[in-house]
């Protein structure tokens, strides 16, 4: 079911209900680069209830999770459980669940893997979210999403709202000191990387280089947010609240996309289409290994 609200008077306000209210609208999808189909909308999660939880290897609970160990498994089973056909619609959300996939995560999928646990998230959660709010950047307007009638508090959005546009403050982000892990550690993180490829046990890695800065004392995740969709908008952003933990997030990778039952993925960053000739694949193959 959806209604179109005119509380809402942009998608300035979505990051307002969200900063004043995450125990009611803990995750916020955002195109702080609109335009076209990848920018269209954004999506404020409302309603949160039960959730699954792998806070570490072993460690599950949530629905589903009897006689279970695996999060994916567990996560399947639920899905079979609640799911349902909505029907035809323009909307890129119908009700479900929301997700965090650690990288770590994998090592369900390859169990060869061994791979160090973040030292603050879980390993994955879903979160399950009946009912969300709906910016549609190319009509202008909210449009809410329930997947039952009653799903989504309308008597307290609309305080809601009043409360978040009055409470809204702006803080500048100020850096202290930033510390950036020594070169050496990445040249020698793609070194292994390369050998891995040669040897085909992996085809692609994705390799980075961790920063650590302090921040001003008064500073909350929302300012950061908000600087980073300034300073590097993208059609996928986004702001999650778990627990007492607030993620971050601005990029311009689409992974995955649904279309009428149809899933369909862009190629992944660093790679480059197969050549009609053989001999230039093995070229560049050399290239590669050679540097």
């Amino acid at each position: 079911m959806t209604e179109l609200l005119r509380e809402i008077a942009g998608p300035g306000d979505l990051r307002h209900l969200h900063r004043q209210f995450p125990e009611r609208y803990p995750f916020l999808l955002q195109s702080t680069a609109p335009g076209g189909e990848r920018g269209r909308f954004d999506i404020l999660f409302a309603s949160p209830g039960d959730a699954l939880v792998l806070d570490k290897p072993g460690s599950l609970h949530g629905p589903h999770t009897a006689g279970q160990q695996q999060f994916l498994a567990a996560l399947d089973a639920w899905w079979r459980a609640e799911s349902r056909d909505p029907g035809p619609t323009r909307l890129p959300f119908t009700g479900g669940w929301f997700l965090y996939l650690g990288y770590e995560l994998a090592a369900e999928v390859e169990p060869g893997l061994d791979l160090h646990s973040d030292p603050l998230l879980p390993v994955a959660f879903a979160v399950r979210c009946p009912a969300a709010l709906a910016w549609d950047h190319a009509a202008g307007h909210c449009e809410l999403v329930e997947e039952t009638p009653g799903d989504f508090d309308s008597a307290a959005f609309g305080v809601d709202i009043a409360s978040a546009k009055q409470g809204l403050r702006r803080a500048d982000v100020k850096l202290g000191s930033v510390a950036e892990e020594p070169a050496q550690d990445f040249i020698d993180a793609v070194v292994r990387a390369k050998h891995y490829i040669e040897a085909g046990d992996i085809y692609q890695a994705n390799l980075s280089r961790e920063w650590r800065a302090e921040v001003n004392a008064d500073l909350d995740a929302n300012a950061i947010y908000e600087s980073l969709c300034a300073a590097n908008p993208g059609p996928f952003a986004g702001i999650a609240r778990w627990r007492d933990i607030e993620i971050v997030s601005s990029s311009p990778e689409r992974l995955l996309a649904i279309r009428d039952g149809i899933a369909s993925t862009r190629p992944i960053a660093g790679t480059r289409p197969r050549s009609a000739d053989g001999a230039t694949d093995q070229s560049l193959s050399a290239e590669l290994f050679a540097h």
